[in-house]
């Protein structure tokens, strides 16, 4: 073997073991950035996942808080209905002989159309049992 012949082989021998190693550093970084984008990934659909719990119970409470108006509105419906029933029966005789005179009449209609808008909305808020007089009641009674 010649003088520049064991040197071209070492040469010769390094080079694959360098692409070797080289191929080994490149295949790891691309696994560890793999496993840095899943492991993002995975954070970030733990937190929509926990977003997602939350808006759950939000929703439910406000469901639980609707139920609670909704039995409130129906336990102010049925008073009301009997109050009335009561208030009719009282008054039932006189009716009967048309004693009312206009004026009561309209405000019974104008109370009565309260009434139904009350029974249909949709903000049982503002529902504090008060009849207020609209534009088509007149505050004095003709006796």
């Amino acid at each position: 073997m010649s003088y520049l012949a064991r040197p071209i082989m070492a040469v010769f021998g390094l080079v694959p073991a360098l692409v070797g190693i080289y191929y080994i550093g490149y295949t790891k970084g691309q696994q560890q950035a793999e496993n840095t984008h899943n492991a993002l990934q995975l954070s970030e659909l733990r937190a929509i996942i926990a977003q997602s719990k939350n808006l759950t119970q939000q929703a439910q409470k406000a469901s639980s808080e609707i139920e609670k108006v909704i039995a409130q509105a129906k336990e102010a419906n049925y008073k009301t209905t009997v109050e009335f029933e009561h208030d009719l029966e009282a008054t039932k005789n006189a009716r009967a002989s048309c004693v009312f005179d206009d004026v009561i009449m309209q405000q019974l209609k104008a109370a009565r159309s309260r009434a139904a808008a009350a029974a249909i909305a949709t903000d049982t808020s503002s529902l504090d049992g008060v009849l207020r007089p609209t534009s088509n009641d007149n505050p004095q009674h003709r006796r």
